[in-house]
């Protein structure tokens, strides 16, 4: 007899947008309750979009601006975003609860150009936010906190480069990647500090690739406070994702999270509680993703879509406590670029072992022990 055909892991991808030229800059996020929350650009302009239970909204402008980047506590969505206001680019921070927007609020209130932002949240529901500003001449890295009912500011100490990323551990410990050259002509490498928004350990070089560029950081911090960071690596025109992870205060070699027959780039890392770590990234014009086990061993890469003409900008996201993965895209078609959505079953699915019923004859019956995994 055979066996029934297995259930497929990726929904079949949803588009999102029509196929237009202004789409750009897709950010996903996760509720609680497992509301996926979407925005993206189209034009000067942010829209937003929500899935409950396989249904999606319609789409809501949220505010003029670029590069959108959220987080979402409980069930309230916390954005930054960048937006040109009087000849100069700032960083603006809204949220979204009871199905309202708020007013935009100015967070980097500084005289050259803000961009680039990214936000998260620590357990206590502090956000911090991490961005690039050319206030001082140079590109150096900026980190604002909310206290109470305020933002404060401040660059990083030695914090010269663009495209950072941020993450917060379990005690509150924020933690900030970023690229740099260490000269004008010399390959970019990845710099990494840690601190509580106050003080700030000396920045460190975690690619040390003095003959590859290394770009595009991403920083996921695992159970028991292990920090991760991956970036893509340039082998003469030919990328990988590596990425190095903390030993105590130590960090490891660098080590290829993707096959090394594929040019793979713009990596997005995320952890689930049981120590799983998801990696999607674009290669050619496909869109990949592989798990890692908790023991650090890989699994196949999976291929969702390919573009005729390129894909790009992943968007990767799972939802707590059951861990499904989610993931954007954008697929360049004649016409301009259309934003795909497609959902995967948690990596590491719990099996649940209903107890049998031994008869005995002679005897009233007794049921067996148990077990889950």
């Amino acid at each position: 007899m055979s066996s029934p055909p297995s259930e497929p892991l990726w929904s079949a991808p949803v588009a999102l947008t029509a196929a237009e030229t202004a789409v750009a800059t897709p950010a996903i996020g996760v509720s609680h309750s497992g509301v996926v929350h979407v925005l993206y650009t189209r034009g000067p302009d942010i829209y937003h979009r929500m899935c409950a239970a396989d249904a999606w909204s319609d789409p809501m402008r949220v505010a003029a601006g670029q590069s959108p980047t959220l987080v979402v506590v409980g069930e309230t969505v916390h954005a930054v975003y960048a937006k040109s206001f009087g000849g100069n680019d700032e960083i603006y921070y809204v949220n979204w609860q009871d199905g309202r927007w708020s007013l935009p609020r100015n967070l980097s209130f500084t005289t050259g150009p803000s961009t680039l932002p990214q936000i998260a949240s620590a357990p206590d529901g502090t956000l911090h936010v991490a961005w690039a500003d050319t206030t001082p001449g140079y590109s150096v890295i900026y980190h604002g906190q909310q206290r109470d009912t305020y933002w404060v500011n401040r660059p990083l100490p030695g914090g010269r480069g663009s495209a950072p990323c941020l993450a917060v551990d379990d005690r509150g410990t924020v933690h900030i990647a970023w690229q740099d050259r260490d000269s004008g002509e010399g390959t970019f490498e990845i710099y990494y500090v840690r601190g509580d928004g106050r003080s700030w350990t000396l920045p460190q070089n975690l690619s040390a690739s003095p003959d590859s560029h290394s770009l595009a950081p991403q920083v996921a911090v695992a159970p028991g406070g292990v920090v991760h960071v991956a970036w893509q690596e340039d082998h003469q025109g030919h990328n990988q994702i590596y990425a190095t992870h903390t030993v105590g205060d130590r960090w490891t070699v660098p080590t290829a999270l993707t096959p090394p027959e594929m040019n793979a780039r713009q990596p997005r890392i995320a952890f689930t509680s049981q120590g799983v770590l998801h990696l999607a990234w674009i290669e050619g014009n496909q869109v990949c993703h592989r798990y890692f086990a908790p023991d650090g061993s890989p699994k196949p890469v999976e291929v969702l879509a390919g573009g005729a003409q390129g894909v790009s900008d992943p968007a990767l996201a799972l939802t707590p406590g059951t861990w499904e993965a989610h993931l954007l895209w954008l697929d360049t078609v004649p016409g301009g670029r259309i934003l795909y959505y497609a959902r995967r079953l948690p990596a590491l699915r719990f099996r649940i072992y209903i107890p049998r019923v031994l008869v005995n004859r002679s005897a009233t019956p007794q049921t067996s022990p148990g077990a889950s995994a």
